[in-house]
């Protein structure tokens, strides 16, 4: 009878690869989901939708009077000064075009994914 070695598992890896599946799982579904609203905002209509332009004429009243209490009284809607900041800030890019300050919201919307996902990571270790 030949002696064979008894194989145990390691239980430190098979804790850290159980781990891992819910963390894969969920980033596949981000993936998926950032892929999705990429395709949706791409196929939108080339139209202000709801209170989008709110949006637009909160970035041309901030290029006209700049941040003042002007500006900051003729705010009357949902959308704060924070957005017409940002929507003038990349207005060069998007010329206030409705699909592109969608895109706008999206690249934000990913850029603070990889940031929340770096320090994330950055915790774990």
């Amino acid at each position: 009878m030949e002696n064979r070695p008894v194989i145990t598992p390691n239980l430190a890896l098979c804790a850290r690869m159980s781990e891992r599946i819910p963390i894969r799982a969920t980033g596949s579904v981000l993936l998926l989901s950032i892929f999705a609203m990429i395709g949706l905002v791409a196929n939108s209509p080339d139209k202000f939708l709801y209170d989008e332009p709110y949006f637009a004429n909160y970035a041309l009243l901030l290029h006209q009077d700049g941040f003042t209490p002007k500006f900051l009284d003729a705010l009357n809607a949902a959308p704060g000064p924070l957005s017409a900041v940002v929507q003038t800030i990349f207005d060069p890019v998007t010329h206030l075009h409705p699909v592109a300050m969608r895109f706008v919201n999206v690249f934000l919307l990913v850029l603070l994914v990889l940031v929340l996902t770096s320090w994330l990571k950055s915790e774990g270790e």
